[in-house]
């Protein structure tokens, strides 16, 4: 093992410890076992340029730490992260089809122990088979009365609404996911197609023969996100999908 991935490995599990240290809990809402969400997680309402994260883990002696951490992680990414998105689709004579997809996020580590160091946990929820955090980097006022998710989705899951100086997306988890992996699923995939937004090129090249005629086609975006913030969830409970409304901030560039 290298004197590098040595100190590498230390550094990481030094942060871990020290985030999960300086995140002071403030209280704790149990939940039914059912699917009621505090209303700081279904319709957050953050004040204008505050931001909050809230942080996934499943129910267990562990699952409130693993949620903080996961929260203090998704705070850095609010702040900034840098993105790599690539989609490929396959052009044929029986239409367009999906061939794979690539996708990464890069958040400094450096900005994670700056954060941690100042985190403050507001709230602490049990959603059936989930622990879900509230973090922000300071005090902030929400709303921790229970909801149901509506019965309908919301409008804003087909047509997101369109906002002064920032952009929307809304992303979607896949069905069949638990509970606490289709949310964080569903965050990234709004990340997704907020990059694919800020700036997106199309690259391909084509086949053809006597039989048949194929295109490759790759949609590919490589950003800077800024002020990233989720709006707005909805559970559809018939699917077990999750949809999340966010935004970035229009300050959000490409890095070609």
């Amino acid at each position: 093992m290298s004197s590098r991935f040595c100190r590498r490995l230390a550094l990481f599990l030094l942060t871990i410890f020290s985030v999960a240290g300086c995140a002071r809990t403030h209280r704790q809402a149990l939940s039914d076992p059912g699917h009621l969400y505090p209303a700081w997680f279904l319709d957050p309402q953050l004040p204008s340029r505050e931001c909050a994260a809230a942080g996934y883990s499943t129910r267990s002696r562990s699952g409130t730490e693993a949620a903080i951490k996961d929260a203090i992680a998704a705070l850095v990414r609010c702040e900034r992260v840098d993105i790599v998105a690539r989609r490929g689709y396959v052009q044929t004579s029986s239409g367009l089809e999906p061939q794979g997809a690539v996708y990464r996020e890069n958040a400094d580590e450096s900005r994670l122990a700056r954060i941690s160091q100042h985190a403050v946990v507001l709230d602490t929820a049990w959603v059936g088979s989930m622990v879900i955090v509230l973090a922000s980097t300071r005090e902030i006022p929400f709303s921790d009365n229970l909801r149901a998710s509506p019965r309908k989705p919301p409008s804003w899951t087909t047509r997101p609404p369109l906002r002064d100086g920032a952009m929307t997306a809304v992303g979607v988890s896949e069905p069949g996911r638990q509970l606490h992996d289709a949310w964080r699923r569903a965050e990234k995939a709004a990340r997704r197609e907020l990059a694919f937004q800020i700036v997106s090129r199309v690259q391909g090249m084509s086949h053809e023969d006597r039989d048949a005629h194929m295109a490759v086609l790759n949609l590919e975006s490589e950003v800077e996100m800024l002020s990233f913030r989720v709006l707005a969830r909805y559970h559809d409970h018939g699917t077990n999908m999750c949809y999340v409304l966010a935004e970035c901030s229009e300050g959000s560039r490409g890095k070609w």
